[in-house]
């Protein structure tokens, strides 16, 4: 309702993705009333209180991985987030805030990290950050998630994509050129 969905935790609406906690849930906002950064979707990581979303990736092990996403702040209150996957672990975000006076034209910052696979597959889950996120009504909001290894070069040896429906959320991981 609203012009977004509610997911509790344990939902995987959102195919490829689980919805976690220790908060009430996160959500799955949608254009024109929530500004997307790619796509018409995009995930705050709080319903009420902070909440999580992760999946399950294929990764070689001891090979580093650049994930990069869009993340905005939708609340006057400067909400932050944390990512983790593999060797990169609880990585505090923080996206601007833009007063523009709406959620329909809130501005996205890019971030980018890197991560050594300690595994065969590797857990990629962000979350609000429970400290600064408290009595908010919203959260960091995340869009245009991105996986790659850190030495691939870009083009169409695309391995994996997860598509996340409309979510404008989605992983590619290339192949290492030869």
């Amino acid at each position: 309702g609203g012009g977004f969905d509610s997911l509790a935790p344990g939902s995987t609406t959102i195919t490829g993705w689980t919805v976690g906690g220790p908060g009430d849930g996160i959500d799955w906002l949608n254009e024109p009333s929530f500004n997307a950064s790619d796509g018409v979707r995009s995930i705050d990581l709080q319903t009420g209180t902070a909440s999580s979303i992760s999946t399950i990736i294929s990764t070689v092990i001891g090979q580093t991985y650049q994930l990069t996403f869009d993340s905005a702040a939708v609340d006057p209150l400067q909400q932050s987030g944390t990512v983790s996957a593999g060797s990169l672990i609880s990585q505090a975000f923080v996206p601007a805030y833009s007063a523009s006076g709406t959620f329909s034209t809130q501005v996205y910052e890019a971030f980018v990290f890197e991560f050594d696979a300690i595994g065969t597959s590797t857990t990629l889950t962000f979350a609000a950050d429970a400290t600064c996120c408290a009595g908010a009504t919203y959260g960091p909001v995340i869009d245009n998630v991105s996986i790659v290894e850190a030495t691939a070069v870009p083009g169409p040896n695309a391995l994996l994509i997860f598509g996340l429906g409309l979510a404008g959320l989605g992983f590619a991981r290339r192949k290492r050129a030869a």
